[in-house]
């Protein structure tokens, strides 16, 4: 007899009409629990399973020797979805010829090379960066015994990169398969569909059932693919062990997602999920068409909300939410011949530009990780796809520099389209405003000699965002010089208060302390015209009443290649202390010397020095002291510089530039005029700027020039 505690399998949801039978484990020997309902007029019991009756919501039990289990259970409408009769497809549309494609070949033999690895595995070895630990699955697959936490970490989330490698083994070997028809990738397929049948359970935590995990989504996801592929090979009793377990290990746990229309990135991935396992068996289980009518709806509502809505988790989340959204999109079209999810706007419109546009300089395939991200992403799929969907030529660039030898075009075979780089692809490449998510980017282009100035100032206040309002990040060439710590450290500590707080960003503390509230920033204006841009943000509410304004305005010069922020703030009280951050990885200088840890800055200005690229920054206008510092426990973040202010104000000038090359800009604040000064080397015109002063007043641009009259540019 098993150790382990009495355990029950969650059965969420239920339709109206539909029998799931009660599965439970570590029951002893010889015994037979009793399943008792709350309701029995919504649900009854028979024979050890639970029939549906009429539509609400109670509660089931099912009694052991020793212990008791009792589960919510929601009962449904059973819906019926017209599209789901015309099933067609099979998931993966590749086969044998797909080998003579000369364009696909050196992809199907990497694929084939691949899944030919994954036959020779005898243990899988899983790393967790964050956690410093290494997981050994057993090969064939069993169901691993439960880990202890890592220190400092609460039920820690091991089945997450589990499911992910096993998923990606069961995918990797149906792409094989399908491409050769070899007995043993068909083998193998089945050794994993059934070891992941013999599980308890697909989620991690019994006590958390399938709630707030992936780990049930991925497995889903691979167990879908594998039976897809390998159907019409398999007995009819190992088809019913392996469909059983698609439905009471996958689907019926992952309904308690049933009209939850939360764009949170699990809650997407697990009704991608829900949709490709139903969708797969419901030929053979007619009552999955329920549960397709309600994952499709989720689609259908998260595309339609996500193309105007203010919350963002930041780019990783939004990749991976594509990611798993594109499979389910394509999903629903191979088995209903319906293209409305994977033709919707969000994918062909929305998605292009916020990767695109928040992608560093230097023609490097890295983004701005503001909130939980980090600077290199998995966009593959979605660049395939939109080169073949969509015939983008700037994402058939991206494929042609950054994966030309991806899986994914497999699945998204490109069309001979002449690519195209971002700054021929897009007409004005100097300023992009994604006011709802509160996200923009100024830049010169995308290429090693440019520069890109990143900013976020959101309303979004989900967990994986940050208290980072008003916060910039700045690319030169490909190196990031403004830096921003990105994902989140999870330990309660040092490395959490710097990754999440305010003092990790380049921000502003009111007394020594950041921002208190999630959630609080907006991008009130924009402008761009004639090569100049504005972008300002609002910043005060994230503070909790600790300020009464924190108005932050980006202006940017395309011609000059030099970013302002100008920063006007209303402190609660007089006394009040504005410090400014400036945080990097690189070397600063200033007067000609390394400013170290604890050293004040010399003079109004230093430089921010790079590998390759440099970028400098001063202050022409207020008193400043700033000092070097670094924060303890979070080292490997890189140091910052803390400006304090002697005004309400604060202008800050940065001008990137290529490393050793001489600064061709110059600037000045005239006193008597209240403007900026700009002239650069080999410009005939000097630029005057006014800087807003209210919130309704316009930035006014003077141009003077030998051989024309002033010229005024009001954004």
């Amino acid at each position: 007899m098993s150790t382990a505690r009495f355990e029950v399998l969650d059965i969420s949801t239920l339709a109206v009409g539909e029998k799931a039978e009660v599965k439970w484990f570590y029951c002893p020997e010889g015994f037979t629990p009793e399943i008792k309902t709350e309701a029995p007029e919504l649900l009854s019991v028979s024979d050890g399973h639970l029939i549906a009756q009429k539509e609400g919501e109670t509660f089931f039990t099912v009694i052991g020797r020793d212990e008791s289990v009792r589960k919510k259970i929601k009962i449904v409408p059973a819906v019926k979805n017209k599209d789901v009769s015309a099933l067609k497809e099979r998931l993966l549309s590749l086969s044998p010829a797909s080998m003579n494609s000369g364009s696909l070949a050196d992809a199907c033999h990497k694929s084939i090379s691949k899944a030919e690895e994954f036959l020779e595995e005898r243990e899988l070895l899983i790393t967790y960066g964050k956690a410093e630990h290494t997981m050994s699955i057993s090969i064939p697959l069993l169901q691993p015994d439960q880990l202890e936490d890592p220190p400092g970490y609460k039920e820690y989330p091991y089945w997450t990169m589990f499911s992910r490698r096993i998923e990606e083994r069961i995918k990797g070997l149906s792409i094989a398969f399908c491409l050769t028809e070899r007995k043993e990738f068909a083998e193998k397929i089945k050794e994993y569909l059934l070891g992941l049948a013999g599980f308890t359970r697909w989620y991690e935590f019994p006590h958390r059932g399938s709630e707030g995990n992936l780990s049930n989504a991925h497995f889903l996801m691979g167990a879908a693919i594998g039976y897809d592929t390998i159907r019409h090979l398999l007995s009819e009793r190992d088809a019913q062990l392996i469909r059983n377990a698609i439905l009471s290990h996958g689907i019926r746990p992952l309904a308690a997602d049933f009209e939850n229309f939360d764009m949170h990135n699990i809650v997407c991935s697990k009704q991608c999920a829900l949709l490709i396992g139903s969708l797969v068996i419901w030929e053979e289980v007619s009552q999955t068409e329920t549960y397709i009518n309600s994952a499709k709806t989720y689609l259908q509502i998260y595309l339609n909300e996500k193309s105007a809505s203010e919350e963002t988790e930041g780019l990783l989340y939004t990749a991976v939410a594509v990611h798993h959204l594109l499979s389910a999109a394509d999903a629903y079209r191979k088995k209903t011949g319906d293209k409305s999810l994977s033709s919707h706007m969000y994918f062909s419109r929305i998605l292009p530009d916020q990767f695109f546009w928040l992608m560093g300089a230097g023609s490097i395939p890295e983004h701005s990780n503001f909130s939980d991200s980090f600077h290199k992403l998995e966009l593959s799929a979605l660049m395939y796809f939109l080169a073949s969907r969509n015939q983008n030529p700037a994402a058939k660039w991206y494929i042609h520099n950054f994966c030309r030898e991806s899986l994914e075009q497999l699945h998204y075979p490109v069309h001979p389209i002449q690519p195209l780089p971002p700054e021929k692809y897009y007409t004005q490449p100097y300023v992009k405003v994604f006011e709802s998510i509160g996200l923009a980017a100024m830049r010169t282009g995308w290429g090693k000699e440019d520069s890109v100035l990143s900013f976020t100032s959101s309303r979004s206040a989900r967990d994986h965002n940050h208290f980072d309002q008003n916060s910039v990040i700045l690319n030169a060439g490909g190196e990031w010089l403004l830096t921003d710590p990105g994902y989140q450290d999870y330990v309660p500590g040092p490395g959490n208060d710097f990754t999440t707080g305010t003092i990790g960003h380049n921000s502003l503390l009111v007394n020594g302390k950041g921002q208190s509230l999630r959630g609080g920033g907006a991008i009130v204006k924009h402008a761009a015209k004639d090569g100049w841009g504005r972008v300002t943000g609002e910043a005060a509410k994230s503070y909790g009443g600790r300020i009464n304004g924190f108005r932050r305005t980006l202006i940017f010069s395309e011609k000059h290649g030099i970013y302002l922020i100008w920063d006007q703030t209303e402190k609660k009280n007089k006394h009040d202390r504005l410090t400014y951050l400036f945080h990097t990885k690189s070397a600063i200088r200033s007067n000609g010397k390394q400013i170290f840890t604890g050293e004040s800055l010399p003079g109004k200005s230093l430089t921010i020095e790079g590998d390759h690229h440099s970028a400098e920054i001063l202050w022409p206008k207020e008193r400043v002291m700033a000092v070097h510092k670094i924060y303890g426990g979070a080292e490997k973040y890189g140091t910052y510089l803390e400006a304090e202010s002697s005004e309400e104000t604060l202008l800050t000038v940065i001008i990137p530039r290529i490393y050793g090359k001489k600064c061709d800009c110059s600037i000045s604040w005239l006193i008597d005029k209240n403007e900026l000064k700009i002239t650069k080397e080999g410009l005939s015109e000097t630029c005057h700027i006014s800087l807003p002063v209210n919130a309704e007043d316009a930035l006014k641009i003077r141009i003077t020039a030998d051989s024309e009259s002033d010229k005024t540019i009001l954004l």
